[in-house]
């Protein structure tokens, strides 16, 4: 099953819609894990977006000087998550320890986010940037497949 949206905006100049996922409305933990995709004969996403990795289910201790995590609540327990705006192979070259760390965790999911809000959320990686980054959205431009009509711009 995969994550569902709700319209945040929509730009007719630039014929994009802003979307952002329901699961994350409240807090950053749903309880369905999945990453953030796109139909690709519907929907063509612009480029005015990064993904952001979120890791749940990560074994103690936490890693020295790691401080991009927030926490869930799981069966009455808490549990600490992370998240990292950089690919593997990037966080690869620049911390192997880390990346190393991170994939003893249980779980990860990719979401998306517009660089502008990504740029908040390096200056200052909590738990609420990150939400408000998520819940922000992210622009899509919508196109539907004609066959040999050609392509029709789909909005409301």
């Amino acid at each position: 099953m995969g994550s569902t949206y709700k319209l945040v905006g929509i730009k007719n100049q630039s014929r994009t819609l802003n979307i952002s996922r329901t699961d994350y409305t409240e807090n950053l933990c749903p309880t369905l894990l999945s990453n953030t995709s796109s139909s690709p004969n519907l929907l063509i996403s612009n480029s005015d977006h990064v993904e952001v990795t979120l890791y749940y289910g990560c074994p103690s201790p936490t890693p020295p000087g790691f401080s991009a995590q927030f926490t869930c609540k799981s069966n009455n327990t808490d549990m600490t998550g992370y998240f990292v705006t950089v690919n593997n192979y990037v966080l690869s070259m620049t911390a192997p320890s880390l990346i190393t760390y991170l994939t003893t965790c249980n779980n990860s999911v990719k979401v998306l986010v517009r660089q502008l809000a990504l740029v908040s959320l390096l200056q200052n990686p909590n738990a609420t940037q990150l939400l408000g980054a998520i819940n922000e959205g992210f622009d899509l431009d919508l196109l539907m497949g004609l066959g040999n009509y050609g392509l029709l711009w789909v909005h409301q």
